[in-house]
């Protein structure tokens, strides 16, 4: 079991870098047993929900769990987490600190499960923390960070940077979309290790039928003109993997290793 992020904005967001000092500065508030929420004057709320809550003289739940939060604005939930299972008070104590170093540590410990993560269209950057988590930037310019334990990361479209962590780690592509054969739009794989996996088979290797096809492994050979193939090179800066998927001979994808090592076909899920 593990917590469930889920983010549907076009803004940025960081779950390293929480801060919920912003509960002191609202425009409103609602309180009962089971919901704590901030409303404000810019149309966002936040609400805390679960059990227990109980208020102080100045309307801060001192007692009870939180079991979710969201932020909402405009009717609209931008991001929700679920299954979480924080003090309520914990949640009081960091809001009441200038620093975000203890709101950040609150809620790495809360991700010590096997938790999944889900982003929307700006550059998220999503931290595992420990358990073996899944992590999916979905669209934007993404960080996914694994951390320790066994993940499952997917960068999605545009220019993505993955980490693993320790731990075998599976790094998962759906489409050449996701990771383009140019430089500056293709994704980065860092701290790659033997013990992890490059992910491809849910991805079409050949254009040119309408049945799903698996990927040949040239290695270090060089593209033949037939579709379904799959080679890398290795440079000063790392080790290249490309894929071509048409035929002519030219990549449609590639993949960045920041380390320079030799693959084989284990490497990979084809």
């Amino acid at each position: 079991m593990g917590a469930t992020i889920t983010i549907n904005s076009i803004y940025d967001f960081n779950s390293s870098l929480p801060d919920f000092s912003s509960i002191y500065y609202a425009e409103s508030y609602y309180r009962n047993s089971t919901i704590f929420r901030a409303t404000y004057d810019t149309g966002e709320a936040e609400e805390f929900r679960g059990s227990g809550f109980r208020y102080d003289s100045d309307g801060v739940p001192f007692t009870g769990t939180v079991t979710s939060y969201s932020l909402v604005y405009d009717g609209n939930v931008e991001i929700s987490i679920k299954g979480i299972s924080i003090a309520a008070a914990s949640f009081v104590a960091v809001a009441d600190t200038v620093s975000i170093d203890d709101d950040a540590a609150l809620i790495a410990r809360a991700l010590t499960g096997h938790d999944s993560f889900s982003g929307g269209s700006g550059s998220d950057t999503f931290n595992g923390q420990a358990g073996n988590d899944r992590l999916s930037g979905n669209y934007g310019k993404d960080t996914l960070i694994g951390g320790r334990g066994n993940d499952i990361l997917h960068g999605g479209r545009d220019q993505d940077f993955l980490t693993g962590g320790s731990g075998a780690d599976t790094f998962i592509f759906y489409s050449v979309k996701e990771s383009r054969a140019n430089s500056s739009d293709r994704d980065t794989i860092y701290d790659f290790t033997s013990q992890d996996r490059i992910d491809l088979s849910a991805m079409d290797a050949n254009a040119l039928t309408r049945t799903n096809n698996t990927f040949t492994f040239l290695e270090e050979a060089e593209f033949t003109g037939r579709p379904g193939q799959l080679r890398y090179e290795k440079t000063e800066f790392g080790t290249d993997i490309y894929a071509d998927i048409n035929g002519d001979a030219v990549a449609d994808m590639s993949i960045h290793l920041n380390a320079i090592i030799t693959l084989d076909n284990g490497f990979f899920v084809l």
